[in-house]
């Protein structure tokens, strides 16, 4: 059944990246599901959150599931104006930084390969050095559906649940993008701190005699 929906155009693309995200980057994530849990445990949190966002940044959403107004303040931007004003420059600067994966260096990559088949080991884990690839095409992903969302929330702008659509994914494509810059942080940290130790290692080692 999986196999058969990653084949739908557009649809299996987006398919194969959510699920290799919840995969962990494993290479069976082409050919499996995840499973519900796995899908739960790495979604619910950013959906929740951003959803929550989302319907607080609408009080008149708020105001019509409840008996009385309660709410009074007023969001005077709307979701659709920020997604086709500023997504497009995020998107053009991730495509740029997606890009710079196939010039990684290959030892780097085979010591990201390394380090996840070592936690995997100590945590019973699946997941390889494609959660990289992964993590780089999600939040492209994203940035994509929430322009296109976006779009259609200025044509339709008084669509209640198109504006909530709308203000869901923009705060998703914030989310996801920090989390990327919080791994490339730490995959860069995690690097450089092996170079440094590597180099005050051959400092520190007596020339042979």
């Amino acid at each position: 059944m999986f196999r058969l929906l990653t084949k739908i155009p557009i649809i299996g693309v987006i398919l194969k990246v959510f699920n290799s995200y919840a995969y962990d980057g494993d290479v069976k994530a082409d050919d499996q599901f995840a499973g519900i849990l796995a899908w739960i445990k790495i979604y619910f949190f950013p959906f929740f959150i951003c959803l929550s966002v989302a319907i607080l940044l609408m009080p008149d959403f708020i105001n019509s599931l409840l008996p009385c107004s309660y709410l009074s303040y007023k969001v005077e931007v709307t979701p659709g104006e920020l997604a086709t004003s500023i997504l497009p420059n995020l998107l053009g600067f991730g495509i740029g930084v997606y890009a710079l994966i196939f010039a990684l260096d290959r030892k780097f990559v085979q010591d990201l390969q390394n380090g996840f088949e070592g936690y995997n080991k100590e945590n019973n884990k699946s997941g390889s050095v494609l959660l990289l690839n992964t993590e780089m095409a999600l939040p492209l992903i994203i940035i994509t559906a929430t322009i296109a969302i976006g779009i259609f929330q200025k044509i339709f702008i008084d669509h209640l649940y198109l504006r909530l659509a709308s203000w869901f994914s923009f705060w998703l494509s914030m989310y996801f993008t920090l989390d990327l810059i919080n791994n490339l942080f730490l995959m860069g940290s995690a690097h450089l701190s092996d170079n440094i130790k590597k180099h005050l290692t051959q400092t520190d080692t007596p020339p042979s005699s």
